[in-house]
Order: C-alpha cells, then sequence, then structure tokens
C-alpha cells in the first residue's frame, strides 16, 4: 500500500504516503464504527418495539379475562 501510494506523489515522498496511509486506515475505522453504531441502533429500535408488542398484548389478554 505504501509503495502504491508514494508512486503516487511527487519525488516518491515517503512521510506524505505514511500520512495517506495512515489518513486511509483511519477512515476505514471510522467508517466501520459509524456501521457498527447503526446496526446497533437498528437492533436496539426492534428490540424496544418488540417489548411494546408484547406489553400490548398482555394488555389486551389481560382485558378479555
Amino acid at each position: 500500500m505504501l509503495a502504491r501510494v508514494g508512486r503516487t506523489l511527487p519525488d516518491g515522498d515517503l512521510d506524505a504516503a505514511k500520512e495517506v496511509v495512515a489518513l486511509r486506515a483511519v477512515q476505514r475505522k471510522e467508517k466501520k464504527a459509524v456501521k457498527l453504531n447503526e446496526e446497533a441502533a437498528k437492533s436496539k429500535k426492534k428490540a424496544v418495539k418488540k417489548k411494546a408488542t408484547k406489553k400490548a398484548v398482555k394488555k389486551k389478554t389481560a382485558k378479555k379475562k
């Protein structure tokens, strides 16, 4: 990865190439963290909805009795 980035920079600037690689790694991790947060939020929303449905069903069956 470093060599590939280094070739695209003028004079094969190694420090700049290292910075680019590090930056890309950080961006990749941030993107993954955002995705995980979204999945967790979706999961939590689903759980809350399921709990509410259970509660409503319990209430309805209690009224019938």
